[in-house]
């Protein structure tokens, strides 16, 4: 289990997780800046590498709560992107994050199965389908009391309506939920109206 820890996990009561995309890894250039972002500020980073292959989203979430467990300090955020939102949201709860950080958040639940082109059905592959109806989005959200920022593409909601769906409805049901749409940016959170929204709700929170 590879993991990135930034700083001393003693030197402060504050740590970050990020929880990357599908098949994408923390250290790939498009999280570097957020990551020295958070670094610069004195924060644990804990980057969080998730075994993406050969299993499913439940997988996904029982090696992050391993993860999470093993890192937490006094207060614990959570930051996930796409496939990492979907860990990231489900886990929240249990785990008592306390303050979580959805960007681009997969729309990959029940609620949103028969909306899934036959392409996405094929990228994620048929076990990850199947096991979509497994979890309801409305569910998890009533239930969450963690406050919460979603983060959503202008541009990739054009491209992913459903994930635009999602996302609204995530932040009608849950109970301290907003979201902020990043101007005309695609499904990549480096890109630069992206990445200035993250950084600056980020910063409220720290300041």
């Amino acid at each position: 289990m590879k993991q990135i820890i930034d700083q001393d996990p003693n030197s402060t009561q504050v740590t970050f997780f990020i929880i990357p995309g599908f098949r994408q890894s923390v250290a790939d250039d498009s999280y570097q800046r957020l990551i020295q972002y958070l670094s610069k500020k004195q924060i644990n980073i804990v980057a969080v590498e998730i075994h993406w292959n050969h299993r499913t989203m439940s997988d996904y979430i029982a090696e992050f709560q391993i993860i999470y467990h093993k890192n937490k300090t006094k207060v614990n955020y959570v930051l996930g992107f796409s496939y990492g939102a979907v860990v990231a949201f489900c886990t929240a709860k249990q785990l008592g994050v306390d303050r979580l950080f959805l960007c681009s958040l997969s729309p990959d639940f029940a609620e949103d199965r028969l909306a899934m082109s036959p392409d996405v059905v094929r990228y994620i592959g048929k076990r990850r389908y199947v096991e979509v109806s497994t979890r309801s989005a409305d569910s998890i959200a009533k239930d969450l009391k963690t406050p919460t920022t979603l983060f959503c593409g202008e541009r990739e909601c054009r491209q992913y309506p459903q994930m635009l769906v999602r996302a609204n409805q995530v932040a009608k049901l849950a109970k301290n939920a907003r979201l902020v749409m990043a101007k005309n940016a695609p499904h990549a959170i480096d890109f630069p109206s992206y990445q200035e929204n993250i950084i600056f709700e980020i910063n409220k929170i720290l300041e």
